[in-house]
This record gives C-alpha cells, sequence and structure tokens, in this order.
C-alpha cells in the first residue's frame, strides 16, 4: 500500500515534470517566433527604436528560460521531491522498525483506557453507595402498609 503511493507520487511529479517542460518550451518558441518578426520587419527609425528595445527585452526573457529551465522544473516540484523523500524515509522506517510504529500509534488510547480503568477501579465504593442509597430511597417511598408487613415478616422468621 505504501509503496503504491510512492510510485503513485514518481509517476505524478515525471507528469508534472513533463507538462512544465512543455510550458517553457512553448515559451520560448513564442519569444523566438516574437523575435523573428521583429527580425524580419522593416520599418520607420522610430519604430526600428521600440522594436529593438523589444527585442533586447524578448532576448533576455528567453535566454532566462533557455539557461533557467532546470532550475525552473526543480522549483516547479519541489514539494512532490519533498513529499516523496518523506514516503521514502517512512517507508524505510516501517519496513525496520515498525512494532515501534505501532507503539507510537497506540500509546495514547492504552493511556486513556489505563485511567478510565484506575478512576473506575478507585470508584468502585462511591458507586456501590450510591446504588445502595438508591435502593434505601426507593424502599422509602414504597407505601407504610407494605414496610410494616415487611417488618412483621422479618421478626416473625427472627423467632422461628
Amino acid at each position: 500500500m505504501l509503496k503504491h503511493v510512492l510510485i503513485f507520487n514518481e509517476e505524478y511529479k515525471t507528469e508534472k515534470i513533463n507538462i512544465e517542460t512543455d510550458k517553457i518550451d512553448n515559451h520560448i518558441t513564442d519569444l523566438q517566433c516574437k523575435i523573428n518578426m521583429i527580425n524580419t520587419k522593416h520599418v520607420n527609425f522610430l519604430k526600428q527604436i521600440r522594436s529593438s528595445i523589444k527585442l533586447y527585452s524578448l532576448k533576455k526573457q528567453s535566454n532566462y528560460y533557455i539557461k533557467n529551465k532546470d532550475q525552473i522544473l526543480k522549483t516547479s516540484v519541489k514539494e512532490i521531491t519533498r513529499n516523496i523523500e518523506n514516503d521514502k524515509i517512512f517507508i524505510r522506517t516501517y519496513e525496520t522498525d515498525n512494532q515501534s510504529l505501532i507503539e507510537k500509534g497506540t500509546k495514547y488510547n492504552i493511556e486513556k483506557l489505563e485511567f478510565t480503568r484506575h478512576v473506575l477501579e478507585n470508584s468502585k465504593n462511591l458507586i456501590s453507595g450510591a446504588i445502595g442509597e438508591n435502593l434505601v430511597v426507593k424502599e422509602i417511598k414504597k407505601p407504610p402498609v407494605t414496610t410494616l408487613f415487611m417488618i412483621f415478616i422479618c421478626t416473625t422468621m427472627l423467632l422461628i
């Protein structure tokens, strides 16, 4: 299961690199087309000055994308790469020390259960007392005839 997640992340990273590479290549191609259009235009002097400024800017952008293509790609997949590395570390840890990971995962629940058991054990006398008080209250609420009859039966039993 964990290795499937790792494989999926690797495939996602490859796909993202391909998409980003296509974007950069398309952008470089667009810039080159604009540069070629400016170079082939024959215009008057003022327009030529304006075109040369634009040409300079376009060439600078194009050179930036060509030179920094790898860095741009690394930046775009940096988060995925970090996730993949974390997944690899987790898988390695899981494969070598999975008993410790299980203990860490269940430690809180075990402590919670032990606390509940401790509270219940310490409350045993209180619970018994509350049950006894509840029975006494029920006995007191009974009609007096029944109580007198019970006393009579109890005393008679003692005499026999």
